[in-house]
């Protein structure tokens, strides 16, 4: 299964089988996928009644290393992702998807790192523009010569 996003065009195979050979590590890892019928997040906004939808929960390891967050916080190769795709429709509020996120790195991180996200599904595909990730120019050092 493929998972696209419009932020950077970006897209992720989840297998659903055992997990895959090993293989260098990558940006995006190995991720392992398993469905739950129903969704595994009970009293969705604290309300109560039937709701309809479903869980995804993806593992992913084989990680390079790199920042969680642009304020510098890293993660190592041996850092493990579970992810927790929850959705359901709600009579009145109709279709939504609750993403939790829980980064396990036993060397940078003292205690799980855990970020919750709502999406509420749009009526149409009109604001969906996948675009490139835009490459930062490089880098250039500048020397300058101490003045004699």
């Amino acid at each position: 299964m493929l998972i696209e996003f419009d932020a950077g065009a970006q897209t992720r195979r989840l297998n659903f089988a055992s997990s895959p050979a090993q293989a260098p590590s990558t940006r995006q890892g190995q991720s392992v996928a398993k469905w739950f019928r129903q969704p595994q997040n009970r009293g969705i906004f604290g309300r109560g009644g039937a709701t309809t939808g479903g869980s995804l929960e993806v593992v992913t390891t084989n990680l390079l290393p790199g920042y969680l967050r642009p304020n510098g916080v890293p993660y190592s190769g041996r850092t493990v992702v579970k992810e927790f795709l929850d959705s359901f429709t709600l009579p009145e509020d109709g279709t939504w998807l609750i993403v939790t996120t829980v980064v396990n790195d036993p060397e940078y991180l003292t205690q799980e790192f855990v970020l919750s996200s709502q999406f509420k599904k749009e009526s149409d595909t009109s604001k969906w523009r996948p675009r490139p990730c835009e490459i930062p120019p490089p880098v250039v050092e500048r020397r300058v010569a101490a003045a004699q």
